[in-house]
């Protein structure tokens, strides 16, 4: 029995360890990220309003396309591609709890389309990202968008 519990402790830390993904460090983000997303899920929560609502018919033709070299493509449609930037940004902030700064990592982008003039800015936090699956938020129009990218 004592060999059993030797044997399955060692497990259980392993697992604890290789499932936390809270503190995403820049490598690890810019290594996952490259490559085509397209969208699997949003949310949105209005501010001062409880509960999320499924909005992912508004955002379900959307795919991007992060690239090695910080250039981004976002396709909306067949005939509507945005194109511009994306960089990932290592902010310093004050928790007030824990009374100390903290490092919070966060993607910031902008792409244009130059057909119609348009341009969209993004500012995304609280990044949870696998080589298949990509969550995040986005506070804009009121409230937070809860975003899942599928690769």
């Amino acid at each position: 029995m004592m060999n059993f519990i030797f044997r399955i402790i060692p497990l259980f830390l392993i697992l604890g360890f290789v499932s936390c993904n809270k503190d995403l460090s820049y490598e690890t983000i810019n290594n996952r990220i490259i490559g085509e997303w397209s969208v699997g899920e949003v949310n949105f929560n209005p501010k001062g309003y409880g509960g999320k609502k499924n909005v992912t018919g508004n955002f379900k033709d959307l795919k991007f396309d992060f690239r090695n070299d910080g250039s981004l493509l976002l396709t909306e449609s067949e005939t509507k591609h945005y194109e511009g930037y994306w960089y990932i940004d290592e902010v310093s902030e004050w928790d007030s709890k824990k009374e100390e700064n903290i490092i919070t990592t966060k993607i910031v982008g902008s792409v244009y389309n130059l057909d119609n003039n348009l341009y969209r800015d993004f500012y995304w936090k609280e990044i949870s990202i696998s080589s298949s699956k990509l969550k995040f938020k986005e506070t804009k129009n009121g409230g937070t968008y809860f975003y899942k990218l599928i690769k």
